[in-house]
């Protein structure tokens, strides 16, 4: 078996990998959130809260389970309360945004 075509063809095959791995970058500056910085943070204090992220955070959860449908009460409660808004509201100014009104926003 002769090396020099294999040394040859993986030569070749390494110098064209370069030239393909530019085309796969992502973009993301073409992407904006539906949801402002501030909402996303008030939303994962609100899930923190209400304990879906303790039960989330196991190998198994148990979706059906009373302890799971009450989480998500809690959470649903506490999205939908006045002072979810508040809160994103003050994360927005804390953080040197324009506050947005969002839903709980006593402000609506």
């Amino acid at each position: 078996m002769k090396l020099h075509p294999l040394i040859a063809l993986a030569a070749l095959a390494s110098s064209l990998a370069p030239a393909y791995a530019d085309e796969q970058v992502f973009d993301s500056s073409q992407w904006r959130s539906a949801k402002p910085r501030a909402e996303v943070i008030a939303d994962l204090e609100v899930y923190r809260a209400s304990g879906l992220a303790d039960l989330d955070g196991r190998n198994s959860v148990e979706f059906w389970s009373e302890r799971y449908a009450q989480a998500q009460q809690r959470y649903q409660a506490l999205r939908q309360s006045p002072s979810f808004g508040s809160r994103v509201v003050e994360i927005a100014r804390m953080r040197g945004e324009a506050p947005q009104n969002v839903a709980g926003d006593p402000r609506r």
